[in-house]
């Protein structure tokens, strides 16, 4: 199945939200799989998004690097002022042409129960919205 970087970030994290319902076994060794190859692209992207930051950004305190749409520029009498960061841009194409690039996973949409433990199976309709069709079915 071919996705882009956008549903596979996607995609995880409304993964994140049910992962952990309780659903038979079965099921749930399938959505670990799916989590499992879903991060370890999702590894990938950060990964590139992390040299965007550094390539356009400044250091922070933290020891990362940040890319604000303003920055703090000095004066010559000392006075600081905030400008447009002109990388702001540069690094927000970068990272918008990185979503849209496609990856392959092997999957099998699962269906998921109605009902878990005899329970109705309580879902939050966006915990859903990226995995109904592609990634799951509902009973």
């Amino acid at each position: 199945m071919k996705l882009t970087n956008q549903e596979v970030m996607n995609a995880l994290q409304s993964l994140k939200q049910i992962i952990d319902i309780g659903f038979p076994i079965s099921i749930s060794y399938r959505l670990a799989s799916l989590a499992q190859q879903l991060e370890n692209h999702s590894v990938v992207i950060n990964r590139v998004v992390r040299e965007l930051r550094k390539k356009y950004g400044v250091k922070n305190k933290q020891g990362g690097f940040t890319v604000e749409p303003m920055i703090e520029i000095k004066k010559e009498d000392n006075e600081t002022v905030l400008e447009p960061n002109p990388n702001f841009d540069l690094f927000q194409k970068d990272a918008e042409d990185l979503m849209p690039l496609e990856v392959e996973i092997i999957w099998a949409p699962v269906t998921l129960p109605l009902q878990v433990n005899g329970k109705s199976l309580d879902i939050k309709p966006s915990a859903l919205v990226y995995l109904v069709d592609k990634f799951v079915l509902l009973e």
